[in-house]
């Protein structure tokens, strides 16, 4: 999950700055070309808080529009415990769904992105550019086996056939694992993506980040990450844990200190490159690593548990904290920018290995 940070004066943006007009076009002639921007029987659909622009079928947009309005009350009641009320902007949210990864991936190459994201947000348009979940080349991959594997066991995976009606016990079950797959792919696209920038779009059209600003990466990101799963039907704000982040964190905690005899070694690359990244590092980072890297994903798991930390513990004082960051001006004009870790240790006291081990004791307890 990531977003564009910066507008290159670039041909390639212009595909960027056609999208808005999927939003709110000015005439019927603009919008007739920002939705063939955006693909072959692409139209909008409007909810309560969002308005869409999809060629997808109709009941990809209702599951896309149930997760994006179900972030849209989840974090609107988490203000108040921010001590924030929201600004006062009753316009529809901007989403463009794409159905063509090729296309997707044009409009995130044109902003500064590389193509095998899933989805980012565009902090100046206020624009949520994501590609749906059916179209990622992995799920792709895998509805082609189904279908090939169907097809050849004259069943219809598609439109009803089930494993069931398989004979070979063999074939069902691979046809059961399949689907087993593609169904954990597209749940974590929802979680990662959709629900990640949703958040993103969110904090920033309440105000708790300034666009102008700058805003500290840690903590777009830390809160942003709170929202990636769901507190369920009834709860208010985000959940008590994000089993994502969760996950990298415990990796990127274990290579902080000397190797233990208890340790779990994992054969995977990514994971045995997972590294702990210093704290007054981490509050002083000004841009996101590599998609698809391990620091990259450290960068997202620490973010999270320090936001989920201050909030548990810190609560008041992250309150202040906030406030202060949605207080600052331009980052040109900011006499406070490039002194993020002092500004943090200001609210929350030194940032060093004492701070670390009491973080991470909290957010893993069984370690």
């Amino acid at each position: 999950p990531t977003r564009r940070r910066r507008c290159h004066s670039t041909p390639a943006t212009l595909w960027v700055a056609m999208l808005p007009f999927l939003i709110s076009p000015s005439s019927p002639t603009e919008e007739s070309e920002a939705l063939r921007i955006c693909g072959p029987g692409c139209r909008t659909v409007t909810t309560p808080h969002y308005r869409i622009a999809s060629a997808a079928p109709e009941e990809r947009i209702a599951a896309c529009t149930q997760t994006l309005e179900a972030v849209y009350g989840e974090v609107f009641a988490f203000l108040p415990e921010l001590g924030l009320q929201p600004a006062d902007d009753r316009s529809p949210l901007p989403v463009v769904l794409f159905t063509e990864h090729n296309r997707f991936a044009a409009v995130a190459e044109a902003a500064g992105l590389p193509r095998d994201v899933g989805g980012f947000y565009d902090v100046r348009a206020d624009l949520a550019v994501l590609l749906d979940a059916a179209s990622i080349p992995a799920i792709q991959e895998v509805d082609a086996r189904i279908r090939e594997f169907a097809t050849g066991a004259e069943i219809d995976a598609a439109d009803g056939g089930t494993a069931s009606e398989l004979t070979n016990p063999a074939a069902r079950a691979q046809i059961v694992n399949w689907r087993a797959r593609r169904d954990a792919i597209v749940e974590q696209h929802d979680r990662l993506v959709l629900r990640h920038e949703a958040a993103h779009q969110l904090f920033y059209r309440f105000g708790v980040h300034q666009r102008s600003a700058a805003n500290p990466v840690w903590l777009v990101e830390g809160l942003a990450c709170q929202f990636e799963t769901s507190a369920g039907p009834g709860a208010v704000g985000p959940p008590s844990t994000n089993p994502y982040r969760l996950s990298d964190l415990e990796r990127s905690a274990v290579r902080r200190r000397p190797p233990q005899p208890s340790d779990v070694r994992s054969n995977r690359p990514e994971e045995q490159a997972a590294t702990w990244i210093p704290l007054r590092k981490l509050l002083g980072q000004t841009d996101l690593p590599a998609a698809s890297t391990p620091d990259r994903a450290a960068l997202f798991a620490e973010s999270w548990a320090l936001v989920y930390y201050l909030r548990a513990q810190h609560g008041v004082r992250f309150a202040e904290y906030l406030r202060e960051t949605a207080s600052r001006g331009p980052a040109a004009t900011d006499a406070g920018a490039g002194r993020e870790p002092a500004r943090f240790e200001a609210f929350f006291g030194p940032a060093g290995a004492d701070f670390e081990e009491r973080l991470i004791a909290f957010i893993t307890p069984d370690r």
